[in-house]
C-alpha cells in the first residue's frame, strides 16, 4: 500500500494531457463482448479499474491485449457467463457486464457490485429493466442469477436518470428482439460515447444525450475501432488545482462543452477560462471569490463527481458558500479531512456550509473514496506545510499517472510506501 507525501504551497503552471474517460471506457469495454469479435479501443486510461475490467474479461474467456493506451478485446472465445465474485465486489463498474452477457449468452451470474462508499447505489433499476425485457431473476447465496432465452424490446420508464442503468439497458437492448425505448434516460457524454461505439459495431441506438433513447435490436453486431472521449472529471480536477493555487494550466484534449456547469462556477470564483477546440486554458486569480450556492444534479447540471472539488474551491474562496448534494448522501466525507487542515465546514443533512478564507495547513489526511481522495490531495498541494495522504488506492481507481501529472506542473508530491516511508521504485 502507498500514500502521498505532499509539500504544499508550490507554484503550479504548465500543460497536462487529459486521459480517456473512466466512465466511458468501462461500460464500452463491457459492451465489446456483444459482437463476438475483435474491438480496438484507443485512449483508454491506465487506471486500476480498467485493469480489473481486463481481468474480468479475461476470466470470462476473452482475449485481451494492450498496447499503450490501446486495448484490443477479442470476445470470440467467450466461455463463461459467471463473473468472479471478488473482482465484482471490488469494482462497481463490473455491473456493466450484466446486460451484454445476458444478451449474448441468455444467462449471467453476478454479485452485488462494490466500489467507493459514497452512499446507496442500488442495482434495482438494472434488474427491473431486464425483467421487463423478459429476463427471470433469482437470488442464491449472495449471487444474482439472470436468465432469458431471448431478450425482447420494451418500454422502460426510469424512476430517476441513472447513468449506469441507462448504459446497461442500451447494451442489453442492442441485440434484443424488437424496439426498446428508455424514457427518463441519463444524458451524460459517456452515454453518447457508448452509443457511438455500439453504432460503430452495427447497432441502431438513437437519442443518447437526451432523456429518450430508442434502440432497434439487431440480430448480431461486428467489432469496431473506437476512441474513448476525454475524462471530464479529470479535467475538472486539474482546473480546480489551477484555481486554488492561482496557477495557470493548459489541459490538452479536454472538452469544455462537457464541463459547462463547472466552468461557470470557476468563472464565478474569478478564474479566467479560455476554451479552444480540443483544449482548455485556466488562470486562477490571486484571491478566489465566493462561489455562492451549488447543487448537484444529473447532466447537464453540476456533476456529483465534481462536488468534492467544489468544496475545496469554496474552502480556498472568500466568504460563505453552500453546496447541496442531491445524488449521493456520503459525498461529504472529505469535510472532516479539510477541517483537520483548518477549514470550517458544517454539514447539515444534504447541505455543506463552508466558511472560506481560513488559513489551511498540511496534515495527516485519509482518502475514503475516489473523488474525495483526489480533492484532498489538491487541498494539500494548495496549503502550506507537509501533508500525508493515505488510502490513495481509491485515487488509482480513476486517475492515470496522477502524481506524475501533478509533478510536471510544479506540485511537490511523492508516492511512498505506507509501511516504512520508502519511496516506491
Amino acid at each position: 500500500m502507498y500514500k502521498y507525501r505532499i509539500r504544499g504551497g508550490t507554484a503550479i503552471e504548465g500543460e497536462i494531457a487529459v486521459s480517456g474517460a473512466k466512465n466511458a471506457a468501462l461500460p464500452i469495454m463491457a459492451a465489446s463482448i456483444l459482437s463476438g469479435s475483435e474491438s480496438v479501443l484507443h485512449n483508454c486510461p491506465a487506471i486500476s479499474d480498467v485493469e480489473k475490467m481486463k481481468e474480468i474479461l479475461s476470466g470470462l474467456g476473452c482475449r485481451v491485449k494492450e498496447a499503450g493506451e490501446t486495448i484490443i478485446i477479442d470476445s470470440s472465445s467467450l466461455a463463461s457467463c459467471k463473473i468472479n465474485g471478488s473482482l465484482m465486489k471490488s469494482m462497481r463498474s463490473s455491473i456493466f457486464l450484466a446486460g451484454p452477457l445476458l444478451s449474448r449468452c441468455g444467462h449471467v451470474e453476478i454479485h452485488e457490485p462494490g466500489g467507493c462508499n459514497i452512499g446507496k447505489r442500488p442495482i434495482d433499476i438494472h434488474l427491473d429493466a431486464f425483467k421487463k425485457m423478459g429476463a427471470l431473476c433469482a437470488f442464491s447465496e449472495g449471487r444474482i442469477i439472470l436468465k432469458a432465452e431471448k431478450l425482447k424490446g420494451a418500454e422502460i420508464n426510469m424512476p430517476f436518470p441513472s447513468v449506469g442503468a441507462t448504459e446497461n439497458i442500451i447494451a442489453a437492448a442492442a441485440c434484443a428482439e424488437g424496439t426498446t425505448i428508455i424514457r427518463g434516460a441519463a444524458k451524460e457524454p459517456e452515454i453518447v460515447d457508448m452509443q457511438d461505439f455500439l453504432n460503430g459495431c452495427g447497432a441502431d441506438v438513437r437519442g443518447a444525450g437526451t432523456d429518450i433513447i430508442m434502440i432497434e435490436g439487431r440480430h448480431s453486431l461486428n467489432g469496431t475501432t473506437h476512441r474513448i472521449i476525454p475524462d471530464r472529471i479529470e479535467a475538472g480536477t486539474f482546473l480546480t488545482l489551477a484555481a486554488i493555487t492561482g496557477g495557470q494550466l493548459c489541459l490538452r484534449g479536454a472538452k469544455a462543452s462537457h464541463l459547462r456547469a463547472y466552468i461557470d462556477v470557476l468563472k464565478r470564483a474569478g478564474c479566467t477560462v479560455l476554451e479552444y477546440d480540443g483544449s482548455i486554458e485556466i488562470k486562477g486569480p490571486g484571491r478566489l471569490k465566493n462561489i455562492g450556492f451549488v447543487e448537484t444534479s444529473g447532466y447537464p447540471g453540476f456533476p456529483t463527481d465534481l462536488q468534492s472539488f467544489a468544496m475545496v474551491l469554496a474552502v480556498f474562496s472568500e466568504g460563505t458558500s453552500c453546496i447541496r448534494e442531491n445524488v449521493f448522501e456520503r459525498r461529504f466525507a472529505i469535510a472532516k479531512e479539510l477541517n483537520k487542515m483548518g477549514a470550517e465546514i458544517e454539514i447539515k443533512s444534504r447541505d455543506a456550509i463552508i466558511k472560506g478564507g481560513r488559513k489551511l495547513r498540511g496534515n495527516f489526511l485519509e482518502a475514503t473514496d475516489l473523488r474525495g481522495g483526489a480533492a484532498i490531495t489538491l487541498a494539500a498541494i494548495g496549503a502550506p506545510g507537509e501533508s500525508i495522504v493515505s488510502g490513495i488506492q481509491y485515487i488509482d481507481r480513476g486517475y492515470s499517472r496522477f502524481e506524475e501529472k501533478l509533478t510536471q506542473v510544479g506540485a511537490d508530491i511523492q508516492r511512498i510506501e505506507s509501511e516504512n516511508g520508502e519511496r516506491k521504485d
